[in-house]
């Protein structure tokens, strides 16, 4: 586990980003440097990317217009 920034420059097998629909962050002034922090975080992942978020935000709406991304959503029984 490490934080964005410091996996900047390194390659994971897997990476997993969770809680999008917080970003950008409400009281962050410069959303450019948060969107750059979230495409170096996805760029780290060699193989598996995981992006989790309940909510909606500038982002996860993106995400989910984009057809680059699979949603998976899942099964509830009952």
């Amino acid at each position: 586990m490490s934080t964005i920034d410091s996996s900047k420059g390194l390659d994971f097998q897997a990476v997993f980003i969770v809680n999008v629909d917080n970003m950008p962050f409400k009281y962050e002034e410069d959303v450019e440097r948060e969107v750059s922090l979230l495409y170096i975080g996805m760029t780290r992942a060699k193989e598996y990317l995981f992006l989790s978020y309940s909510g909606e935000s500038s982002f996860t709406r993106y995400f989910e217009s984009s057809r680059v991304i699979t949603l998976a959503r899942p099964k509830l029984n009952g």
